[in-house]
């Protein structure tokens, strides 16, 4: 049995090495020889310090110089991210808002009573906190204003110091 092993071994490395043979003879062998060829004389054209002619020098090859840009990945990158998109506008600053027209404060007074004191002359008592006034139509009270007169169950009180009219309610009419 160790004869047949031995026997198939020595038939199997025959044959590799005929395979080899076979390849090396084979019509694209010729260009493998090309390469042995231009190392051989650049170590020939080192060892004799000479200069060859151009058509010679022009066969070697100087692998080293021979490199490729890396890819930058930017906006040259074919395979990135493109947004078409566009941010609308901002839209316009509204215009500035004219100023506000002033107003008067709100009533600090409260309706007390009324008193008929002459005929169709009525006196009206308010109260602002403890202070309190009896005011009769067309008096100034408080300094900035003026009672105007009963209209709808209303006090008109006029603010003096930007003309407004203010109604401060009483509940009756008359």
């Amino acid at each position: 049995m160790a004869s047949r092993r031995r026997l198939f071994l020595f038939g199997m490395l025959a044959l590799t090495v005929g395979a080899v043979v076979w390849v090396s003879d084979a019509p694209g062998a010729a260009d493998d020889a090309v390469a042995p060829a231009i190392v051989k004389a650049a170590a020939v054209q080192r060892r004799e310090g000479q200069r060859q002619p151009q058509a010679e020098r022009q066969a070697v090859l100087n692998l080293d110089k021979l490199q490729r840009d890396p890819m930058a990945v930017g906006e040259i990158n074919p395979f990135g991210m493109k947004s078409w998109y566009v941010p609308p506008p901002a839209p316009p600053a509204p215009p500035p808002l004219p100023p506000s027209k002033p107003t008067a404060p709100p009533l600090p007074f409260t309706y007390v009573g009324k008193m008929e004191q002459d005929a169709g002359r009525w006196v009206i008592y308010l109260v602002k906190g403890e202070e309190a006034y009896a005011v009769s139509k067309g008096e100034t009270f408080d300094n900035v204003y003026r009672f105007e007169g009963i209209e709808n169950g209303n006090l008109v009180i006029q603010y003096l110091p930007l003309t407004v009219k203010q109604l401060l309610s009483i509940g009756a009419e008359n």
